[in-house]
């Protein structure tokens, strides 16, 4: 199963290492606007935590808060209990592919580019 979303990043991007393996993570947050029985517009936000197993950790800095990204990979969702004994779910995903969206800097988008595509 693939799973393709367009988002904003929470926070910067922190980059790990997971058994010689670099990774790097972040939470996007996807807002959906939806309207209520009696038409009044709401917002539905759903965060997802996610990780690119990667190489190219030079990404990891134009992976700022508030970035636009649309992301493809595989999902996964899981339900912890809390101390309250409260279940609550979460969503994550082992991103595949990224592309930076809605920015302006022409220059971080060329640099993004080129470190994808060496």
């Amino acid at each position: 199963m693939k799973l393709l979303v367009i988002g904003s990043l929470v926070g910067d991007s922190l980059v790990n290492d997971i058994n010689g393996y670099s990774v790097i993570a972040f939470d996007l947050e996807h807002i959906e606007y939806i309207k209520d029985s009696q038409g009044n517009q709401k917002s539905r936000t759903t965060i997802i935590a996610c990780s690119y197993w990667t190489d190219k950790i030079l990404l990891a800095p134009l992976l700022k808060k508030g970035v636009q990204v649309s992301l493809e990979g595989t999902p996964n969702s899981k339900i912890t209990m809390f101390a309250d004994g409260i279940n609550k779910s979460s969503l994550t995903l082992k991103v595949t592919s990224i592309q930076l969206l809605g920015t302006n800097e022409l220059n971080q988008i060329n640099e993004f580019y080129k470190l994808l595509n060496p």
